[in-house]
């Protein structure tokens, strides 16, 4: 086994998934960072690992950054400032310098359905049809959307456009906006909650992405329409099939770290995405 040592900075439950895919691929040298009291203690008690709440650790192989959006950079900008490689969550903010020696999550690339698709190179698309729909109130049910990120201004709907962005950008090439249109709709205490947007692939294909994130049914589908048929799947994002990716996604990111692997997803083109949104909200 090549030892290597982590700082997961973030005890929420993303940094918990990405603690227990470190643990179950063997990496057992882990060190825990957050400022609450309360989830220091959690991942003490359910992982056994060692945790601080008043610095962070630099003598480690890499951080793993799994905060809110609004702090990521701040610890992206501590790794690059140490010479320490880093891997962050999604993002949804552009980036406010460069980045570099790190990479940035992509767990729908690491979609078994996703990559298939992409793999066969399916010809004769009239239309690109792409929808995901989720209640926000149910991402965190014991906690007021106030008192953690998806409740601070339009971060949540920027979030999920640019993490489907991410895939339909894997699967075809980055896309053009031609129109797009950003609403609130449900009584949450967020500012945006559904955005409908229209593009183009490089090869000319039209394709339409609606995000709802007040849906009382949980779904993301992707249809293909064609002269004569339209090709139709859910793309499951919950349960052990999509474990299974985020434990990929962690994996890779680890044989990158090695020489072994090279990582689908670029600092640029999570620059090109966040900038293309950027403008979206701006408009």
């Amino acid at each position: 086994m090549f030892t290597l040592r982590f700082c997961v900075i973030g005890g929420g439950s993303m940094g918990h998934r990405r603690i227990r895919d470190l643990l179950s691929l063997g990496y057992k040298d882990i060190i825990g960072y957050d400022i609450r009291e309360d989830r220091r203690k959690e991942a003490t008690e359910k992982f056994g690992i060692l945790t601080y709440g008043d610095k962070i650790p630099l003598d480690v192989d890499a951080f793993i950054i799994s905060t809110s959006p609004q702090e990521h950079y701040l610890y992206a900008e501590m790794a690059i400032k140490h010479k320490i490689p880093w891997f962050m969550e999604a993002n949804c903010i552009p980036h406010p310098f460069k980045l570099k020696n790190g990479y940035i999550s992509a767990s729908l690339r690491f979609s078994p359905l996703i990559n298939w698709v992409k793999d066969q190179k399916i010809e004769g698309i009239k239309e690109i049809r792409w929808e995901c729909r989720q209640d926000i109130r149910l991402w965190h049910p014991n906690e007021n959307i106030k008192d953690f990120y998806v409740g601070q201004g339009d971060t949540a709907l920027r979030e999920m456009i640019c993490y489907e962005f991410q895939a339909i950008s894997y699967i075809w090439g980055m896309p053009t906006i031609t129109e797009s249109k950003i609403q609130k709709l449900g009584d949450t205490d967020v500012e945006k909650d559904d955005a409908i947007i229209k593009f183009k692939t490089p090869k000319g294909i039209s394709g339409i992405l609606h995000v709802d994130l007040i849906s009382p049914t949980l779904i993301r589908r992707m249809q293909l329409v064609q002269e004569d048929r339209t090709l139709d799947w859910r793309i499951i994002t919950q349960g052990r099939l999509m474990e299974k990716a985020y434990r990929r996604e962690i994996e890779t990111f680890i044989n990158a770290l090695k020489g072994k692997a090279k990582y689908p997803y670029t600092i640029q083109e999570d620059r090109t995405i966040l900038e293309m949104v950027a403008k979206i909200f701006k408009n």
